[in-house]
């Protein structure tokens, strides 16, 4: 299990030498996830590829089981789609396979009770041949005894598993607590992410987290409103979340 450390950096780290083998990458899909795909697969010289219900193609179900991607990244719930089925089962594709990656490893342990597709992680490694003995790396930053314990029991790393625990110091991070000037309903201490004057290129990438959906959502809509008072796009916010107790607005 690898803990505390940044999941994409470590698996590019791994590619040294590895150009005629694939990886695959079990992800939570939420759009956090994608746009930290897009953006690191940019400046990455390997063929890749993220396969999810608006991505599987015959093409690119083809190029993968025949392996053309040296990275695969797949939500878990395609990973129990017949789709995916013919990548799993491809002589090709089990042949070049070096490494299965569960990044966000500790949701494992938090969403097998509502996302499924976790508690049964460990039965494709055990039903398809070739696989079982592929070695898994456990990416997250939060991975205590109970979570890595979850992770063999439904993912099926090894009890005898090595935990690297490198710490989470980020020094280039910081906290900051700000306290509202106005009601938290009205979004006003959020103005500062769309200053006056600003062009569509100038707005710098910015995810803001909120834990109540409800609240998200008007926050949402209160930045399409600001957009088109500034005579901006609209489609410059998104919004988005891995489950009901909340998520992300992302403007730019």
């Amino acid at each position: 299990a690898l803990c505390g450390v940044p999941g994409y950096y470590t698996v590019y780290q791994s590619w040294v030498g590895g150009r005629n083998t694939v990886r695959v990458i079990y992800s939570t899909y939420d759009l956090t996830y994608a746009y930290v795909f897009d953006f690191r697969m940019s400046a990455l010289d390997l063929p890749s590829v993220f396969i999810h219900a608006n991505q599987k193609s015959e093409v690119v179900l083809d190029a993968a089981a025949n392996g053309a991607y040296r990275i695969i990244f797949v939500c878990v719930e395609m990973l129990e789609s017949p789709c995916f089925a013919q990548i799993l089962h491809s002589a090709t594709f089990q042949s070049i396979l070096q490494g299965i990656y569960i990044d966000e490893a500790h949701v494992v342990h938090e969403a097998s009770d509502w996302r499924t597709p976790y508690s049964r992680l460990k039965d494709v490694r055990g039903t398809i041949r070739g696989l079982a003995n592929v070695p898994m790396v456990a990416m997250s930053a939060t991975l205590p005894a109970p979570y890595r314990h979850s992770l063999s029991t439904y993912a099926g790393l090894s009890r005898e598993h090595v935990l690297i625990n490198l710490g989470n110091f980020r020094p280039e991070l910081a906290i900051v607590v700000v306290p509202l000037k106005y009601d938290a309903s009205s979004f006003q201490d959020l103005a500062f992410t769309l200053p006056q004057g600003i062009r569509s290129d100038d707005i710098p990438i910015t995810l803001v987290y909120c834990d109540d959906c409800d609240m998200l959502t008007n926050m949402f809509w209160w930045y399409k409103a600001c957009l088109k008072q500034m005579g901006l796009p609209a489609s410059l916010v998104d919004i988005g979340g891995s489950n009901c107790a909340g998520g992300i607005v992302r403007v730019n």
